[in-house]
């Protein structure tokens, strides 16, 4: 019988490659750990954004409530520069405010004195601070009606033509007090229309009638409840061409016309209305604000120097008070009234909601409709996180 060959195995090998297993089956098992923990980290990072927009929502519902009650009780939330407290009680109408003689005289209008970075600026009604469920949600509260309307642009209340010249020629003497240069001013004009032209937006609620304005063109039908139709249809269209401008400008961080101007901490951008605000508050807006969008109309330096010491003696509590005012004359009163508000009605809620690694930050126009209810017309959500 032979022997079998005797196998002879070198020395360590079963050693090795029991190594050999262990370092893979090391490396399987941290390679496990990481995806674990990435896929926890990211499982928290989406929780932590959830959290976050629904803060911002709830911050756009908390600002709609502020708003509402700023508007029923006709008590400013912040007193700025040109911004005078209204009493504490009901108006009769919406734009009507009572007329008491203990009203507080408002601080001079003067453009000169833009808030510093540490105040308000005078559009911005309300700016808090809270803590919804665990993430910083800041509130701030913008009256539309003291900025300068970029819906006139679209539906100018001076022109005939579609490219709105006169309307055009106003929003250049306010471009220019933020020392925009020209090029800039005609890509915004151009930006605007681009933006603009294919909003399906209803006509004006007045018209230029060569003597003057007046309410609503001739031939429409439908009267008063038409007007609001389209009011609120015009806030609608507006809100799309708000959502159309900040993707603009989220897409091109650094743009001139949202660089602070003036050593303040005011863009042009942020100083006019995207929102379908036709009418300008004449109690909120600032004395370079009036004199840019009145310009079309002819109003002079005389006359809105008595506007200004009006309305620093005591505010504006119905519109018909212009009759009080001696250096306005009728013509240029009627051409006022269809453009001027004493009470603001369209307004806009900022919330910015951070928490953890995320932010977000959501824009909503809320106009208050003739029966004096809060409607929330349109939202943009921004870049955030």
């Amino acid at each position: 019988m032979k022997n079998k060959p005797k196998q002879f195995h070198a020395p360590g090998v079963t050693l090795l490659l029991t190594l050999m297993v262990l370092v893979i089956l090391s490396i399987v098992v941290v390679q496990f750990q990481i995806d674990a923990n990435q896929q926890n980290r990211a499982t928290s990072y989406r929780i932590e954004r959830l959290k976050c927009r629904y803060a911002a929502e709830s911050g756009i519902a908390i600002g709609s409530r502020i708003i509402k009650q700023y508007f029923d009780s006709n008590i400013n939330l912040q007193v700025a520069a040109d911004m005078p407290i209204f009493p504490d009680n009901q108006a009769d109408e919406p734009n009507q405010l009572p007329d008491e003689s203990n009203q507080p005289q408002a601080a001079p209008d003067i453009w000169s004195d833009i808030p510093p970075e540490d105040q308000l600026p005078w559009f911005v009604l309300s700016q808090e601070t809270y803590q919804i469920n665990g993430a910083d949600v800041t509130i701030e509260i913008h009256d539309e009606n003291a900025k300068w309307p970029i819906v006139w642009l679209l539906t100018s209340p001076f022109d005939r033509s579609h490219r709105s010249t006169n309307a055009e020629r106003g929003l250049k003497a306010y471009a220019d007090t933020f020392n925009i240069n020209r090029n800039d001013f005609e890509a915004a004009v151009n930006l605007i229309h681009s933006l603009g032209e294919s909003l399906p937006l209803p006509p004006p609620p007045v018209s230029y009638a060569g003597a003057g304005l007046r309410m609503a063109p001739k031939g429409r039908t439908g009267g008063y409840v038409q007007l609001l139709t389209e009011e609120q249809d015009r806030h609608k269209m507006m809100g799309n061409f708000a959502r159309y401008w900040y993707e603009h400008f989220d897409l091109r961080p650094g743009d001139p016309l949202e660089k602070d101007r003036l050593n303040s901490n005011l863009s042009f951008a942020e100083c006019v209305s995207l929102w379908g605000a036709f009418h300008i508050n004449i109690n909120t807006a600032p004395r370079t604000l009036l004199e840019t969008v009145f310009e079309p109309i002819g109003m002079s330096e005389y006359q809105m120097d008595a506007l200004m010491n009006f309305r620093q003696n005591k505010p504006f509590t119905a519109p018909s008070q212009l009759r009080d005012i001696n250096r306005i004359p009728a013509n240029m009163r009627n051409n006022l009234l269809p453009l001027i508000l004493i009470k603001s009605r369209t307004f806009t809620v900022h919330v910015t909601a951070t928490m953890g690694r995320t932010s977000t930050h959501l824009l909503s126009c809320v106009h208050m409709s003739h029966r004096g209810e809060a409607e929330n017309l349109a939202l943009v959500i921004r870049n955030g996180d």
